[in-house]
């Protein structure tokens, strides 16, 4: 009697130990493609970046620049 119910219990485990794995495969997948849509925008997004940072640089230098002559 106790032997069965330890086999029960011990198949009971096993199946949520599959269940798990599935649920953690599951997790692991979703993660993964919402890095990659991440990283997709952010691709997308850092060469505006890049340029307004750029551009807010060449304002700044030129204003520098502007100040220094007035000096």
């Amino acid at each position: 009697d106790n032997e069965d119910s330890l086999n029960a219990l011990v198949s009971l485990m096993q199946l949520e130990s599959v269940e798990e794995e599935a649920r953690f495969r599951g997790l692991a997948k979703l993660l993964k493609i919402g890095l990659k849509s991440f990283a997709r925008v952010l691709k997308k997004i850092l060469p505006k970046a890049a340029k307004a940072g750029k551009s807010l640089a060449k304002s700044f230098a030129d204003e520098n620049a502007i100040r220094q002559q007035h000096q």
